[in-house]
């Protein structure tokens, strides 16, 4: 598996945030990246700040992201070239939700993100989860970290499956660059377990050297 020259490029998004405090602390993180700062340490949460919020921010900044690297190859997945949700041969995912499977399902990886992506908005919209104001409830880190152990796979089909078409339109700079961001931040704040992130363990490996 290649390693998708994993250190190039830099990513942007225009996604309107609910948490007032995002606005200014999605600057903070894009100053710091302007500045040539490492972005290793560009997720570390900015001094005096809320590290609840900076989580949101974060997350909401990755959900979005990873959004809009789906489109770069939604056209070519589909039932018949992407049967099931997989990252190679060695690696596959099922989907469950407390509607329509609600047992492990195998579907196409393209019903399995868009049913994922209706969920992390879903989870995102909840205000008993991601309040606008006041405490954050005792199920707020386990959904983001629910959150951001499904959104990585996203990244593993791709570069599994899809990479042809990535650099066919000269997108690779930036979904590394998202992949980057996902990948730091996660280690940070201990996000996606080690064993979550196997199916690309040589591009991890990689990025720690």
């Amino acid at each position: 598996m290649p390693l998708f020259n994993l250190f190039q490029g830099r990513a942007d998004t225009n996604r309107k945030k609910k948490h007032a405090k995002n606005s200014y602390l999605k600057q903070s993180f894009k100053k710091s990246l302007g500045n040539g700062v490492n972005l290793k340490d560009a997720v570390k949460c900015p001094p005096g700040e809320d590290r609840d919020e900076w989580i949101v921010m974060n997350t909401m900044e990755v959900y979005n992201n990873t959004t809009l690297c789906w489109q770069f190859v939604s056209e070519v997945c589909n039932e018949k070239t992407c049967p099931t949700m997989s990252a190679g041969s060695t690696f596959s995912y099922l989907w469950k939700d407390k509607g329509k499977y609600p047992k492990p399902t195998n579907v196409p990886a393209a019903e399995y993100v868009e049913l994922l992506t209706l969920w992390v908005s879903e989870k995102l919209d909840d205000e008993t989860i991601f309040p606008t104001s006041g405490k954050f409830p005792r199920e707020f880190m386990p959904t983001v970290e629910n959150i951001w152990k499904r959104l990585v796979r996203i990244y593993f089909h791709i570069y599994y499956h899809h990479w042809n078409t990535v650099s066919a339109v000269k997108a690779e700079a930036h979904i590394n660059t998202c992949f980057k961001h996902l990948y730091y931040f996660s280690k940070e704040f201990h996000l996606v377990k080690d064993d979550d992130m196997a199916p690309i363990g040589d591009v991890q490996r990689k990025i720690d050297s």
